[in-house]
Parts: C-alpha cells; sequence; structure tokens
C-alpha cells in the first residue's frame, strides 16, 4: 500500500466513524470496509489523496520557501552589516597605519616638524627602536637614525 492508498483508506475509515457523530448516515449498502470497496470508488479516492499529497507538497515547499527568503533575508542584512563593520576596521586600520608607520627620515612634511615631539626611531640596521626627539633625529648631522613614527608613550611619562 502506497502513501496515496493508505491516506485514502484512511480517510475512509475515519469518515465511516465520524459520520454517525455529526447526525449522518451513510447507506448501508454503501458501508463497506476498506477492502470491500469497490474498485473504481476506491481508485477515486487514492487519486484524491494523491491531489491533497500534493497539495500539501506545495503548502510545504512555499513554507519552506517563505522560511527560507526570511533566512535569506536576514543573512543578507548581516552580509550588510558584517560589510560595514568590516570597511569601519579596515578604515580605522588603515588610520592607525598611517599614524604609526615606519616613515624615512626624507619622509616628512615641515607642517609635521615638532622638534620636542618623543618618536620611535630605528637607527641603521637597529631591530629594537630607541626614542628620541625629533630634534635629536633631525639636527644631528651624524645620526644613523633611518626611519621613525610616532611613539605611544606610557602614562605619565
Amino acid at each position: 500500500m502506497n502513501e496515496y492508498e493508505a491516506l485514502a483508506k484512511f480517510f475512509h475509515d475515519t469518515y465511516e466513524q465520524l459520520a454517525p457523530s455529526f447526525g449522518y448516515k451513510t447507506r448501508k449498502a454503501s458501508r463497506k470496509r476498506w477492502k470491500d470497496v469497490p474498485e473504481n470508488n476506491r481508485n477515486l479516492m487514492v487519486a484524491v489523496a494523491g491531489g491533497v499529497y500534493g497539495f500539501l507538497g506545495i503548502v510545504q515547499l512555499q513554507t519552506a520557501n517563505a522560511d527560507l527568503a526570511a533566512e535569506l533575508k536576514a543573512m543578507t542584512l548581516f552580509h550588510e552589516d558584517a560589510k560595514k563593520q568590516i570597511k569601519t576596521w579596515t578604515d580605522r586600520w588603515n588610520d592607525l597605519w598611517e599614524e604609526n608607520r615606519w616613515r624615512t627620515t626624507e619622509d616628512i612634511t615641515d607642517e609635521e616638524m615638532e622638534w620636542d615631539k618623543v618618536v620611535e626611531a630605528l637607527p641603521d640596521g637597529a631591530k629594537v627602536p630607541v626614542f628620541m626627539t625629533m630634534a635629536e633625529i633631525f639636527l644631528d648631522e651624524g645620526s644613523d637614525i633611518t626611519h621613525w613614527r610616532p611613539a605611544t608613550l606610557p602614562e605619565g611619562e
């Protein structure tokens, strides 16, 4: 027995069982157990059950599609929010990089020159920076400082 026939049998048996509760009496001639229902009637009920299965399948697909559409919308909104957040982080990273990157001693403008400003300085060939003022770097003609960047000093220094 396939699912269509099982549904048709269930409908037939349930109909016969519930009919009296609704004040309806099936004709004695047509009141039969499923196995005794004439083949053409049984085939009709099986075909109707197949239609019901098809309808329920469509409803289920529509529900699944609506759920999927809602999920995709949420993912799209999340994706857009994530893209905005990534852009914010990237912009902040770029700003920090620009503010803190190592620069060559030739790479400075007059507007940036603050003689008493403390910066991190990297002597030629060194791997560990030292703290110096810009005056110590740029006014000492024999300076071996090749790179510098703004310093972040500990609080109170």
